[in-house]
């Protein structure tokens, strides 16, 4: 389906309301070219900078795809992180029995 919007500071506002099934859809978005301000070319970067972004690059895909750690592998919990936890369980039986989102 063909809709119609305009951008707006970085919102789309469609002209005719519209209701979607999910909270997130992937839609495409044609946009004159004449509209867009080009990035510079990744080319004309220092080579020591270009290797330096694919280095961080590479650090972070390596934590993204880290495996969770097995319950032995974590640290044990100390008893102000403990008090803490406690706490937080009190303040949401407070926030729920007030009728307030937790």
């Amino acid at each position: 389906m063909k809709l119609e919007a305009v951008y707006d500071r970085g919102r789309l506002e469609f002209s005719k309301p519209v209701k979607f099934k999910s909270d997130r859809v992937r839609i495409k978005v044609e946009v004159p070219d004449s509209e867009i301000v080009h990035p510079p070319d990744r080319d004309h970067l220092p080579q020591e900078l270009r290797k330096q972004a694919g280095d961080m690059l590479a650090r972070l895909e390596a934590i993204r795809n880290a495996p969770f750690p097995s319950d032995d592998q974590l640290p044990e919990v100390t008893p102000r992180q403990s008090e803490r936890m406690e706490a937080f369980e009190l303040r949401a039986q407070s926030r729920e029995e007030q009728g307030r989102p937790v």
